[in-house]
């Protein structure tokens, strides 16, 4: 039996079921979508964000349901998952805000329970339930009322609501501006109930109305750590919301004395003592952090890893490193893509560009070719430096976002040959090189590793970075930085806009990596330009790279990508052989004829990198 809304007020949407999607089994999604359009409750709109734009599987899945309810939609680039279920909330229109997760079961009865106990209790802002844990299907407990709901939250750095399974009233969200906290990530749950807690009402009901899929590499377990300290920064941030108040005593005119409530009084007492804990032992634990990482002949131990740490100064005038003086043909230095705002990033690049790029060589220009609706106070400061802007209007994104690097590419290497730059360095506004005479070395490279005579459709070898540049992947030379003859580059970068449509149904993780990433898409286009037969073997991929490129080692032009800065090394090649990188030595070993693996056609076993 069904339940419908004739009698509620008019408001249509009634719920708003909001579920983020990012690389889900296929087999979980279908199960996860099913019990959402079984709900015995009908008057809901389904919305769908998908946060892996590369990856079209759980688009396929999604669109095979003809329900109108649906409402898939997929985001340009991947933002998190604080900054998707953000979107989900902004478009959301229901009365009733019910959370989901992309691989969990709602049980039929779920919105209905849920519903009628907020319709009932207007004074209440989020309804919860029970849950049961899959792997061995045991009864997952959660505090019902608001007072013991928010005794757990004081007490115990636990989460007393189980987030998928929770139905949030709407205008409790929007009025008190309340939205996930990326900062808090992965326990953007706990700092929500906490920031609702002030303002709102919380409930549990008692009835089982959810099935959650645990397992041991989730990460919720996996960050159980990281989480408690990211609730107990969030608690310390609103110490003052909770500050301890001493119960007043007042006598009314009839000689009785009131005060604060027992419950409000426990709860305050409770949550000021454990952030008076927490402080003390952050500041010893960062403290002991900051031991650890500057003592200079200790090694980092964790988990039977060493662990190590590089300095690199985020600002341009904690930067004191220039070129030596020497002599180059006009080259062109480009970044492109869209400027970064977080430190100033990408300002400050330039400001450290103008110190090795420019300081001893007149002959080098720096372009940003960028969009025309970036911050036009920070284009202002920028070109105020004397960089040459390239601006171009916005366009979509298409697959992996290659349309948007084609476009600034295309257009900065446009600029160059206008200036009459006779080479160029394509890189990225997302990226940072530290090392000074980068210029001058790639000039001795080239000088030592000339085109065989027998190369006649490009000028001179193009030189590729070690990273994301793996051994395993057929072409797959990085797309993030490139430098060569000017018409090699705007050759290899001679791309007409939405031609990257990789054929990824039926195909494993593996094989995707493998031969349908971005990079061997351009890669190929470009040897198709020169018209030499590409194939799927590697070794027809090594003998590519020995003739027409070389790769130098990120380490050699101190490479920083803020994008994942703490996680720079994690392919690095001790663990996931299918991830390795190709460095100098093994171009240099292909150079020779050498070769880099004895069996060509070795099987490589992927796993996706440690996070």
């Amino acid at each position: 039996m069904t339940v419908k809304t004739d009698d509620k007020e008019n408001i249509h949407p009634y719920v708003s079921v909001l579920m983020p999607v990012y690389k889900t089994n296929t087999l979980y999604l279908k199960e996860a979508i099913e019990s959402i359009l079984s709900q015995t409750f009908e008057d809901f709109e389904f919305l769908i964000l998908d946060d892996c734009p590369e990856d079209k599987n759980c688009e396929e899945i999604i669109k095979r349901y003809p329900d109108k309810r649906i409402k898939y939609f997929r985001n340009d680039e991947n933002l998190g998952i604080s900054h998707t279920r953000n979107k989900l909330l902004d478009m959301a229109q229901g009365k009733y805000l019910a959370i989901m997760d992309h691989d969990d079961i709602s049980l039929p009865e779920r919105f209905e329970k849920e519903i009628k106990f907020l319709d009932a209790n207007p004074d209440y802002g989020v309804c919860g339930c029970q849950h049961t844990l899959m792997s061995d299907n045991s009864i997952v407990k959660r505090p019902v009322t608001d007072f013991e709901i928010k005794q757990m939250l004081s007490s115990s750095l636990c989460c007393p609501l189980h987030h998928p399974c929770t139905m949030i009233r709407r205008s409790v969200m929007v009025d008190n501006d309340i939205r996930y906290e990326d900062i808090f990530t992965p326990a953007e749950d706990y700092s929500l109930w906490l920031r609702l807690a002030k303002v709102t009402k919380l409930y549990n009901l008692p009835d089982v109305l959810f099935h959650y899929r645990n397992f041991n590499n989730t990460t919720s377990e996996n960050l159980e750590k990281i989480q408690v300290r990211c609730a107990a920064a969030q608690m310390l941030i609103n110490q003052k919301s909770y500050k301890l108040h001493k119960p007043k005593q007042h006598k009314k005119m009839f000689g009785f004395k009131t005060e604060y409530s027992p419950a409000r009084k426990t709860y305050k007492l409770t949550l000021f003592n454990k952030i008076f804990k927490l402080k003390t032992k952050i500041k010893f634990c960062k403290k002991a952090l900051e031991q650890c990482i500057y003592a200079r002949n200790v090694p980092l131990l964790f988990r039977k890893d060493f662990y190590c740490f590089r300095k690199l100064p985020a600002f341009s005038e904690s930067y004191a490193l220039e070129s030596d003086r020497y002599y180059s043909e006009k080259t062109a230095v480009i970044m492109q893509g869209p400027l970064m705002a977080d430190y100033d990033f990408t300002y400050e690049t330039l400001l450290i560009y103008l110190k090795t790029f420019l300081s001893n060589n007149a002959n080098v220009i720096i372009i940003l070719s960028t969009w025309e609706n970036e911050n036009p106070s920070l284009l202002a400061r920028i070109k105020e430096l004397g960089i040459e802007v390239v601006l171009s209007e916005p366009v979509e994104g298409g697959v992996a976002n290659l349309n948007k690097q084609i476009v600034t590419t295309q257009k900065g290497l446009q600029k160059a040959k206008e200036l009459g730059c006779k080479y160029v360095l394509k890189t990225r506004t997302d990226q940072r090189f530290y090392a000074p005479n980068i210029i001058e070395f790639l000039f001795n490279i080239s000088k030592q590793f000339p085109l065989d005579k027998e190369v006649k459709k490009l000028k001179e070898r193009l030189i590729a970075l070690s990273f994301n540049s793996f051994k395993n992947r057929l072409y797959g030379v990085s797309d993030m930085f490139l430098f060569g003859r000017i018409e090699d580059v705007m050759q290899y970068w001679d791309i007409p806009e939405n031609a990257y449509t990789p054929a990824t149904q039926g195909k494993s993780p593996f094989e995707v990596f493998k031969s349908e990433c971005v990079e061997t898409f351009i890669c190929r286009h470009f040897f198709e330009s020169l018209n030499v037969q590409t194939s799927d073997n590697i070794e027809d991929t090594y003998n590519a790279y020995a003739k027409y490129f070389c790769f130098i080692d990120k380490e050699t032009v101190e490479m920083f990508w803020p994008k994942y800065s703490n996680m720079n090394s994690r392919w690095e090649p001790f663990e996931n052989p299918a991830l390795e990188e190709i460095k100098f030595r093994d171009w240099l070993n292909l150079y020779c004829r050498n070769g880099v693996n004895k069996d060509w056609s070795a099987p490589k076993q992927f796993t996706m990198p440690k996070i």
